[in-house]
């Protein structure tokens, strides 16, 4: 099978609600609606909650994001967040003073970036 045609189907069934990108973590998530176009970067995935109104993306490069649109001294801004797990990391300044600092863990997995952002929706819901 073709790519072509192989996304014709995928769409093809997306349309008719028999697949829905986060419903395979639970039932709850159903409205969450991925907005992958295209115009994102190649293996990035975009995903909008419309209970919240925020939007969540997952990139091939292991990044997982959630973008809040808000205000900031009157206007409209998107206030971005890494959703990632962190690890301490110890460094010793040119001075010889030891401290720690928070490194960001890449999800090189596909399904790895999804848990996080189906975790996030739920959580942010509440």
């Amino acid at each position: 099978m073709k790519d072509k045609e192989f996304n014709s189907l995928i769409e093809d069934l997306r349309s008719i609600g028999h697949i829905i990108p986060l419903s395979r973590f639970g039932s709850d998530l159903n409205d969450v609606e991925e907005i992958t176009n295209s115009k994102c970067k190649k293996g990035t995935r975009l995903f909008y909650d419309p209970q919240t109104g925020v939007k969540y993306s997952a990139t091939a490069g292991g990044y997982v994001r959630r973008y809040v649109p808000t205000k900031w001294y009157g206007r409209d801004i998107i206030s971005k967040t890494v959703l990632n797990p962190t690890v301490g990391e110890k460094f010793t300044w040119g001075s010889g003073r030891i401290s720690t600092r928070r490194k960001c863990v890449l999800l090189l997995e596909e399904e790895d970036r999804l848990k996080i952002v189906a975790r996030a929706v739920r959580n942010y819901r509440k």
